[in-house]
């Protein structure tokens, strides 16, 4: 008997491997084949994955996958499939079996483990988005799981990427095979590795082949680049294609970009009681601007949005007829109906391909890729944009997850990369001016009114239009630094005109200070706090990015109790740095204090080496924030 203690990223286990463990068990599926350098950081193994997609014809493709994974504790996805299909593709020969430790079969995924539903229920104009998925919600570990299915399809937009190796996942084994017919130009590009391909003609079919074998995994850390920048994978781009009777090209952006505004060039026909709804609501506008907005409300108050996965078929919108019917749609969909409206008032609007997410992706110019999970609209002649998914925004605010990026903007000549504009630090700002009136015993009364703007309000709208009174109120108390309270008034104002609201909130402290014999020991800020500080990592591999920029300023008056001065309070902090600057100063008198602070937070791309000082500077803003003022009681 031999015993090995294994740990990998937060997995602990023991492996008791038995000279008999490996009868009847499927050969390379024991964990006793592992070495421990495929299992620090890893949540799972990849023991094989075989991935085959072959264009048949300019009608028919068909994707096969073989994968065969290890699981060594929860935070591993695998087993969990979710396979998209609609009116032109299909999922068959989907099945999947299940492995115990020493590589024993225990039993095969059932029929009923496969779901089939809509992926948009209860919306009819989709009807045909659908997805199988299965959830096996494992409990035991370490345990293998085997899948393989077939996807066909009738069309040739895509051929799907190689993702060869997702965050804190080694690869035993794992190939991708591209088989085209002889005359099929496609281009392909590998990021972040190195691979050499095989290539060989059978039959009038030119047959691709890549592999990689023993890869370690690669620790996922916070504040990382976007996957593409990080993990290795392969990306095709076929030079010509067809979907759906349209003939494309991936081959530039420009091209790419002229096959979609072709895909939805007849999709923008409006009813005519939709025709006149525009002029009516153009009666007396003079102005683009003026007419945008009201274009624009009139969107906002007569649909809503659904969200509809991009899939193989999820890129040409929905007419807008269809849309102005049912009064839903997805984002391509929204955004198409927006354009239609736009163009009934003569306005001229590009949709723009988009990845929208809290950190930008990287998209190369030199090489076209589906990298967009989004539509939104750009207004040239306004230099704005809009994002038709909203409800609540103001005309012109795009939203946290769209600024700072490329996207692609399709126009009627081809397709162009643009920079979204940037959300400044200046623009998400949340201002605090607080009035604290001490108590003897620590407890406080207190009116706070805080002005919030950019990504730090849009929470509060979505909250305002979303949620109750009480609910609100419950998550700003749990998201905020505020001490333990009683609240006489909670009041939310969102702006209709512009990306902020205000909140006034007014109560009781239930400890404001903690009382010591005759001294209190008051902080010096409660009210917006320093809490997100990096995790300490001390061999950091990764760079770092932040996307997040904020400016915070904060005045904060504290009305003494009856018969008590300051015995110390801080000194004033000024800290400057390439990523953030923070001022504080306490301004003492008799019978009050006023603290005035201010903290300035920019994006960054660093390299792994500078991620300790970059920590360093919220630990300072941290340190001084948590920063005490000493009242004593005078003697009478």
């Amino acid at each position: 008997m031999k015993v090995k203690l294994i740990q990998g990223n937060a997995v602990l286990f023991c492996i008791l491997v038995f000279s008999f463990g490996k009868i009847n068990a499927q050969e390379g599926y024991s964990i006793a084949d592992l070495n421990l350098a495929q299992l620090e950081n890893s949540n799972a193994v990849i023991r094989k994955r075989d991935l085959v997609f072959e264009i048949k014809s300019a009608t028919e493709t068909v994707f096969k996958v073989h994968q065969v994974v290890t699981l060594l504790n929860h935070r591993s996805q695998f087993d969990k499939l979710m396979l998209y299909y609609d009116g032109s593709s299909s999922i068959r020969k989907l099945s999947g079996r299940i492995y115990d430790a020493m590589g024993r079969e225990i039993r095969k995924v059932k029929k009923d483990e496969i779901r089939d539903r809509s992926a948009i229920s209860s919306f009819s104009i989709y009807e045909d988005n659908r997805v199988k998925y299965v959830d096996l919600a494992l409990k035991q570990f370490p345990v293998t799981v085997e899948f393989e299915y077939e996807a066909v399809d009738r069309n040739e937009l895509f051929i799907p990427g190689w993702d060869i190796q997702p965050y804190n996942t080694a690869v035993q084994s794992s190939t991708y095979t591209l088989i085209t017919p002889e005359g099929f130009d496609v281009e392909f590009k590998a990021f972040n590795i190195q691979l050499d391909v095989e290539e060989e003609k059978v039959d009038g079919k030119i047959i691709r082949k890549w592999e990689v074998s023993d890869l370690p995994a690669i620790k996922q850390e916070p504040y990382a680049p976007p996957a593409i920048a990080v993990l290795p994978m392969l990306i095709f781009a076929p030079n010509e294609f067809y979907f759906h009777g349209y003939q494309g090209s991936w081959s530039t952006w420009d091209a790419f970009g002229a096959f979609m505004s072709e895909l939805m060039a007849e999709t923008r026909e409006l009813p005519e009681t939709v025709k006149q709804e525009v002029r009516r609501q153009l009666a007396g506008k003079e102005t683009t601007a003026e007419k945008v907005e009201a274009l624009y409300r009139f969107l906002q108050n007569n649909t809503r949005y659904v969200s509809v996965q991009i899939d193989v078929s999820g890129w040409q919108p929905y007419p807008a007829k269809d849309v102005a019917e049912k009064k839903y749609g997805d984002c391509k969909g929204l955004s198409n109906y927006m354009k239609a409206l736009l163009e009934e008032a003569g306005i001229e609007a590009w949709p723009a391909l988009i990845y929208s997410n809290s950190q930008p992706n990287v998209i190369p110019e030199d090489f076209v890729m589906p990298a967009f999970n989004h539509m939104v609209l750009y207004l040239p002649s306004e230099n704005q944009w809009l994002e038709c998914t909203s409800n609540t925004y103001p005309v012109g605010y795009a939203g946290w997850h769209n600024q700072n990026r490329k996207a692609l903007l399709i126009t009627e000549g081809g397709g162009r990369l643009v920079d979204t504009p940037p959300l400044k630090p200046a623009d998400n700002f949340a201002n605090h001016h607080t009035r604290i009136y001490l108590a003897e015993d620590g407890k406080a009364q207190f009116a706070d009114s805080v002005r919030f703007g950019g990504w730090q309000h849009e929470w509060l709208r979505y909250a305002y239009h979303n949620m109750t009174r009480a609910q609100m109120q419950e998550e700003y108390l749990r998201s905020s630094s505020l001490p333990a309270a009683n609240l006489a008034e909670f009041a939310v104002n969102v702006s209709e005109e512009e990306p902020s609201a205000t909140v006034v909130i007014r109560g009781e402290f239930l400890k404001y200070a903690a009382k010591s014999g005759k001294r209190l020991f008051m902080p010096v800020n409660a009210v917006d706090v320093m809490s997100r500080i990096p995790e300490e990592m001390e061999d950091r591999k990764l760079p770092v990015w932040s996307h997040r920029a904020y400016a915070d300023h904060d005045s904060i008056t504290v009305i003494l109790p009856k018969g008590y001065k300051i015995e110390s309070s801080p000194a004033p902090v000024s800290i400057e740095t390439p990523w953030g600057k923070y001022r504080m100063e306490v301004e003492t008198g008799m019978e009050k204090v006023i603290i005035v602070r201010s903290l300035e937070v920019v994006p960054v791309h660093l390299p792994a080496a500078e991620y300790q000082q970059w920590r360093a500077f919220f630990k300072e803003v941290a340190r001084a924030d948590a920063a005490m003022i000493v009242l004593v009681q005078q003697k009478t």
